[in-house]
């Protein structure tokens, strides 16, 4: 889409949104960057378009109600004007919640339209009229009934419980959103320190609170990186009650007809606590003149229309000229966001993100040269009911395998750092996942968390820091596969099933298991392939693990081609001794090497054996006389020639 007569900063802008095209490229922060230091990388793109245009351009926007894509207000636009606005606002709130089956299906017809807007080249914006919590209809009326914010933000109390139930719906409709590649325009709270909606009843301190909450809540509990956070004033401007810098991407204002001779006024006064990030007309009726405002030296960075008759109130010339203005934005002039240059540093993947709350963030350097990644990841752990890490992925479908040799940078660190190849359902802190995990101190393990909200488990393997490690998901079973020095992969041993939903994400991730450290890790020699065919020689295998009673945690002993039978403790918990076509082996409960036992002539045991209870006899059965009837012998648990017991047989 070529914006050459709009965009004299085209060079720069193609610089900062999407990276340049070098062989080595770090991906590291913006001089100003989004609020939320996690943001992905499609929300960061829009962000850093937003700032590219400021002072030059102006994004044409609609706000649009439910079900108004098809016809109405965006047909009369394009009648009038022969263009669509570069910005939809949908809205997140007004449908009255206890009317639970239309509620939901509103919200399923918004997340339809904007994920359908998206991917038709648009930018989304959605606005939430929050009905009071503790009003099941929260319908737009219900946003004008006083409720107790001081209570809300105090755990434990009705209040509070509401507006966490209130926060967590529209959350799961964010994030299906986030999951689907879609930033979002977030606008909550707008008009804040109007005074009439119930967020702003109780004064700004409160709002601010609530406006913290909300941010801390989104961000860190429900890992929503995809949202750039619109605070938008009442034409008031009442500027001491905006949320701080750090927690919002735009500033905007309302401003309606009675307001219209103060736009100016408002701008700069905004513009001067903007701390240079973009200032918006978040709503309005009649549409300032860009170009008009251009000669006076202010743009907003979008002008967004309000719905239904407040659009129809712009004489059609009027919208027509701001349309058609070369000083105006509109869908058909916006650059692919969706789009990252196959000279992109990702190659193999499509974005990077923090999963869950990280306090130092994690980036990725990768070197076409070699075709490895650097990772480098924050983060107190990945593990429990939630996660914290660095995140390079790819959303794909179906049937996929990863595999990579693994080595972490530096000495030291924790331990239990680690670097993972993963298959995740969403990148929510604790949403349903498998990894192939390498840690500090050498433990491989196939981890896994079976649902969202659920503990994590593990299947340790037996090999220790191997240099080469394959996860993979086919049809609803998880696998790992390890390789030594030899570099032949090899299974790990045992499989689980794991109901991953398509799409899902699959990639490299990187976990310090200390929130204040920032480890990194080298992934080499990285394949990634989806949907692979199914190996026509069939490989059986047996593994031996052992699981502690209080837990599904398990272990793997050994894995091999040959048959496992009857496995039992030694009495000193050191070892396992097992049963394999015909002979006895003993094998460290850790790992090793399995020992044959001596059992002398007695090469036919059966599949059941014992120990006597001080643990130095062994007890077998046996068929290798002629007439090969079991018969029960005796003899040392280190082995040894057998004593029969019984004289006939079978026993």
């Amino acid at each position: 889409m070529n914006l050459c007569p709009k965009l004299p900063r085209l060079l720069s802008l193609a610089a900062l949104a999407f990276g340049v095209s070098t062989l080595r490229v770090l991906v590291a922060a913006d001089p100003i960057a989004p609020a939320n230091p996690n943001a992905s990388p499609e929300a960061r793109r829009v962000f850093d378009y937003l700032q590219s245009i400021q002072g030059n351009h102006t994004l044409a926007g609609h706000h649009v109600m439910y079900g108004d894509m098809k016809n109405r207000d965006l047909g009369f636009i394009q009648e009038t004007t022969g263009k669509q606005p570069a910005l939809i606002e949908f809205e997140g709130g007004i449908f009255a919640r206890k009317f639970q089956e239309e509620y939901d299906s509103a919200q399923r017809q918004l997340i339809r339209d904007a994920i359908a807007w998206w991917r038709e080249g648009g930018l989304v914006a959605i606005c939430w009229h929050w009905g009071n919590p503790l009003d099941a209809r929260n319908t737009y009326e219900g946003t004008k009934r006083k409720f107790d914010i001081e209570a809300a933000l105090r755990p434990g109390t009705p209040e509070h419980e509401a507006m966490i139930k209130d926060l967590d719906v529209t959350a799961r409709m964010l994030a299906e959103l986030r999951d689907a590649g879609v930033p979002v325009l977030w606008r909550p709270l707008h008009e804040m320190c109007g005074g009439w909606f119930w967020w702003s009843m109780q004064g700004k301190e409160q709002a601010r609170r609530l406006w913290q909450f909300i941010f801390n809540y989104y961000t860190g509990h429900h890992g929503l990186n995809n949202l750039l956070w619109v605070y938008s004033a009442s034409q008031e401007m009442r500027l001491d009650w905006a949320p701080t810098l750090d927690t919002m991407d735009v500033i905007g204002v309302d401003i309606y007809r009675k307001g219209q001779q103060g736009v100016r006024e408002n701008y700069d006064r905004m513009r001067s606590v903007s701390g240079g990030k973009p200032v918006a007309l978040t709503e309005c009726d009649l549409i300032p003149p860009a170009d008009l405002t251009a000669e006076r030296g202010f743009l907003w960075t979008w002008v967004s229309t309000w719905h239904s008759r407040y659009v129809r109130m712009n004489p059609q010339e009027v919208l027509k000229a701001f349309y058609q203005s070369d000083r105006v934005i509109t869908r058909d002039e916006l650059p692919d966001f969706r789009t990252v240059p196959a000279t992109a540093p990702l190659s193999l993947f499509e974005g990077q993100s923090e999963v869950g709350t990280v306090k130092h963030a994690g980036g990725v350097e990768f070197d076409a040269g070699s075709g490895s990644y650097l990772v480098a990841g924050g983060g107190e752990n990945m593990w429990f009911d939630t996660d914290a890490f660095h995140y390079v992925w790819k959303r794909v479908s179906g049937d996929v395998t990863l595999a990579a040799d693994l080595h972490f940078l530096g000495e030291g660190g924790n331990a239990h750092r680690k670097a993972c190849l993963l298959v995740r359902q969403n990148l929510e802190p604790d949403a349903a996942y498998a990894d192939a995990a390498l840690h500090g101190d050498g433990l491989t393990s196939l981890q896994y968390r079976e649902s969202q909200g659920d503990r994590t488990y593990e299947i340790q393997a037996n090999v220790k820091a191997p240099a080469r490690l394959r996860i993979e998901k086919r049809g609803k079973y998880v696998s790992m596969s390890v390789a030594g020095e030899h570099g032949k992969l090899r299974p790990a041993g045992g499989s689980f099933r794991l109901q991953l939903h398509d799409p899902f994400y699959v990639g490299l991730g990187v976990c310090a298991h200390d929130n204040e450290a920032l480890e990194k890790a080298r992934f080499s020699d990285v394949q990634l392939d989806l949907n692979p065919p199914a190996t026509t020689d069939q490989v059986l295998l047996s593994t031996l693990e052992t699981v502690p009673i209080a837990s599904k945690d398990r272990r793997v002993v050994i894995t091999t081609t040959n048959h496992i039978e009857a496995p039992n403790w030694t009495r000193d918990g050191t070892a396992l001794l097992y049963n394999s076509s015909g002979r006895l082996y003993r094998v460290p409960v850790h790992g090793g090497e399995p020992a044959l036992l001596d059992t002398g002539f007695a090469t036919r045991c059966n599949n059941d054996h014992g120990l006597s209870p001080d643990g130095t006899q062994l007890v077998i059965s046996d068929q290798s006389q002629g007439d090969r009837q079991s018969r029960i012998y005796i003899l040392s648990v280190h082995g040894g020639t057998p004593r029969q017991v019984t004289e006939f047989g079978p026993s």
